[in-house]
């Protein structure tokens, strides 16, 4: 009790000198509460990491909601943190981006140039907004914090379509796009499969997807790390996982950065 009246008294004279900057004021109390919020999920997180599954696997609907309403709650926070301290979108940002999309998703972004592009799980990022693409298209469960809180976004990016969208009921016609980009976003998603058959459903035939997925073992990980990356995938766990859907790999390999693992595939 008296520790906490210490730091009571201290973060009071702080506040009166001016000492608290938005940033830490906002994590004292909003972060606070989001950890609270996590941590109350650590049961239900231990009982999945136990049975050695996949944290939304096997869950009844209010669980599942709730692991989900959580992630979301904890990627709004960051998202806050980050405007708290005055951090703004820059087209270096940009282009730094594009040269790690490159690198991570093996392509030649030239292929992108005059067609049709869907990016799945983007976040800000807009990193192929200056490849000549005739139309870009970024979707994100949380695109509307993103225009909410980034400061310069997407003021910066006039040419490119921003919309939240869940990558398991995109908002698009069957055999929509020339090409699919999804890089380091399927671990994130809330349902992996259903996203899987909705990104090869909008695809064209003879459309390509460009997947990148880190490839850790999140099982018995940090509760916040566990609570933002619910899937745990491996190339063979990734190969099983569209083994149902219309798209077939050409293109395979395993790199050290992630550790990821990248994977091209055509709709035939």
């Amino acid at each position: 009790m008296r520790k906490f009246v210490t730091r009571l008294i201290k973060l009071f004279v702080d506040l009166i000198l001016g000492r608290l900057t938005k940033r830490r004021l906002y994590e004292l109390f909003w972060g606070r509460l989001i950890t609270v919020r996590i941590n109350n999920l650590k049961r239900l997180i231990d009982q999945q990491d136990a049975k050695g599954l996949d944290l939304y696997d096997g869950l009844k609907k209010n669980e599942h909601k709730k692991l989900i309403n959580a992630k979301h709650s904890l990627v709004t926070y960051l998202v806050r943190m980050d405007s708290a301290s005055g951090d703004q979108q820059t087209l270096a940002d940009t282009s730094a981006k594009l040269t790690s999309y490159k690198e991570r998703l093996c392509i030649d972004v030239n292929e992108l140039r005059g067609k049709t592009v869907l990016e799945v799980g983007s976040g800000h990022a807009a990193a192929l907004s200056n490849c000549e693409i005739s139309e870009l298209v970024n979707v994100d469960p949380l695109m509307n914090i993103y225009i909410k809180y980034i400061k310069g976004f997407p003021d910066l990016i006039p040419d490119t379509v921003f919309l939240k969208s869940d990558a398991e009921s995109l908002p698009f016609e069957d055999n929509r796009f020339d090409f699919i980009i999804c890089i380091n976003a399927l671990d994130h998603f809330n349902d992996a499969r259903k996203a899987t058959v909705e990104m090869g459903r909008v695809l064209q035939p003879g459309g390509k997807l460009f997947l990148n997925v880190d490839c850790k073992n999140r099982l018995n990980v940090r509760i916040r790390k566990r609570v933002g990356h619910p899937y745990s995938f491996t190339p063979a766990k990734l190969q099983e996982l569209f083994e149902p859907t219309c798209l077939n790999v050409t293109f395979e390999q395993s790199f050290d950065i992630g550790p990821s693992h990248t994977m091209h595939f055509i709709k035939e």
